[in-house]
């Protein structure tokens, strides 16, 4: 950590408790620094005055807090927010989104001591307990003198299950923030608490304090780096997140995905390889993220997604980009978003994907002759985020965010490289053996066949950016050998492969990105 950076941390109360020590050893390291509750409960008050009385030696539970030369503002301040605007009020304080959002930023930079903050627990509930309705917080990844760090054990990976509504300023100085997802700042501004590591180390806040501000170094990078980097090809129109992408002879067509607010586009536009520009299309009936589609003869399939309701859908439609107009088809078994799609004969087989924060597990195609759906064995493991691919008629279900199991409670989500083939011959899902794992543990990447290996690009890794090492499998050496890693490290990408190229478009680095790159692999090679 640099010497001249103030720590902000976000805490929920009882975890306040728990962090006497922390306070301690932060100011005794020489750190500027302050405390800011943020809670949905009533008890702040409370709790402001035990830690004042604490400073002030008048408490028995916190000899280590006498002593302190750390201010208590025993004000309690709100935080409530509508689909308008965030208002922030103190005392004679206040301050909108609607007028300068930077404003709340700066606000908490210059904070100091111990406060409190009650946040908005009934626009959490309104939006489904989901990031979008959670307590905002404001980063800025090109401050490198203020560091803001939110604990909390109901911080979650899954963007529609935790507690925070992380928004990141894209450029210096600005004042139009984007909103993150919470695994871009996994580990650098947003700490889950372990509960009982909490209780059973003193320690355990300072170690993620310090932990942040490691990662914290290699995000300030990152930002700076985003910044600098030039596009190999024009950027989409739309910078979108969780789309998909088809290859039409010498067009490239781009469906769906998300916006920076996080919410389903149902935009299609197409890129002009001879003309070397996009070109808006006829959007899809009802905005979709996570499409699942593919091509043959020239059509287009669109199945699955997720709409602003956040359900996913079993929605199947059909485009001849030549009438430029989206059909109905019979609607998928299972309803899901983030599915894989691969072509086979007259059928198109869909694997994987997820329902709300459960992955989904069956194996299902569509027969495009007799417009009718089939079941397959389902994938033997729970994965949310895995990719899958399709060689030589075998499918691959890789990598991906393994669940906790029944009876492990405490035990986090984490990334795994698993590798799981459907053997069409055998009719069965076969698990090699340990050995021909991926190098790297990763989730939510691309995945494709490229020069007769499976390739894995990007995602999310246990670091706090996205990855950007790619890996292909050799089916003859059997093994995984690391590939030229990619120029922006993304998730959430879209990709199509064209004769030896592996396309990746759009995607998550430090927002919804508008990089198009592509990976040149030979037969062999």
């Amino acid at each position: 950590m640099g010497a001249r950076r103030q720590n902000r941390v976000l805490q929920e109360p009882e975890e306040g408790y728990g962090s006497a020590r922390e306070l301690s050893y932060l100011h005794r390291d020489g750190r500027r620094f302050a405390v800011v509750f943020r809670t949905f409960g009533t008890d702040l008050p409370r709790v402001l005055r035990a830690l004042r009385c604490a400073l002030q030696g008048q408490h028995p539970g916190f000899p280590a807090l006498r002593g302190l030369p750390l201010p208590v503002d025993t004000s309690v301040g709100q935080i409530r927010c509508s689909e308008q605007e965030v208002v922030l009020c103190q005392g004679h304080t206040r301050l909108s989104t609607q007028d300068n959002v930077r404003a709340l930023y700066s606000f908490f930079s210059a904070t100091e001591g111990l406060s409190g903050f009650q946040d908005h627990f009934d626009w959490w509930a309104r939006n489904h307990f989901s990031c979008q309705g959670g307590k905002p917080l404001w980063i800025d990844p090109h401050d490198p003198d203020v560091h803001h760090i939110c604990i909390d054990d109901n911080i979650r990976l899954d963007d529609s299950d935790t507690i925070v509504c992380p928004q990141v300023f894209s450029e210096p100085g600005g004042s139009c923030p984007r909103l993150a997802p919470t695994s871009e700042l996994y580990g650098v501004c947003l700490v889950q608490t372990n509960l009982l590591e909490a209780i059973a180390d003193e320690d355990y806040f300072l170690r993620c304090v310090r932990q942040c501000e490691e990662n914290y170094e290699h995000y300030l990078a990152s930002a700076g780096n985003q910044l600098q980097n030039g596009q190999a090809l024009p950027p989409l129109p739309t910078p979108r997140a969780g789309a998909t992408a088809v290859a039409l002879g010498k067009q490239v067509l781009v469906v769906g995905g998300m916006d920076s607010r996080q919410s389903p586009l149902a935009s299609v536009e197409a890129y002009n390889a001879d003309e070397g520009k996009w070109e808006r299309k006829t959007s899809l009936a009802q905005p979709s993220m996570g499409i699942a589609a593919i091509r043959r003869d020239g059509t287009v399939y669109a199945l699955g997604g997720m709409g602003a309701d956040t359900s996913p859908q079993a929605l199947a439609r059909v485009s001849e980009p030549a009438k430029d107009l989206w059909q109905p088809l019979p609607s998928m078994p299972t309803p899901c978003y983030g599915a894989s799609a691969f072509l086979q004969g007259s059928k198109i087989f869909i694997l994987g994907g997820r329902q709300g924060k459960l992955p989904v597990t069956a194996f299902e195609a569509f027969d495009l002759e007799v417009r009718s759906w089939t079941r397959f064995p389902s994938v033997p493991s729970r994965r949310a985020f895995s990719s899958c691919a399709m060689v030589e008629g075998c499918f691959f279900s890789l990598g991906g965010l393994q669940q906790p199991g029944p009876h492990n409670f405490y035990s986090r989500p984490h990334f795994v490289n698993t590798v799981e083939m459907f053997d069409p011959e055998q009719g069965a899902w076969v698990k090699p053996s340990r050995a021909i794992r991926m190098r790297d543990k990763r989730a939510d990447f691309v995945a494709g066949c490229l020069g007769g290996r499976v390739v894995a690009v990007g995602g999310l890794g246990n670091q706090p950016c996205p990855l950007d090492s790619v890996e292909g499998f050799s089916l003859s050496r059997k093994k995984w050998e690391p590939l030229p890693p990619m120029p922006t490290g993304r998730c959430s990408c879209s990709s199509f492969q064209a004769q030896n190229l592996l396309f990746v478009i759009g995607g998550v680095a430090q927002g919804p990105s508008s990089a198009v790159e592509a990976l040149c692999l030979r037969e062999g090679a």
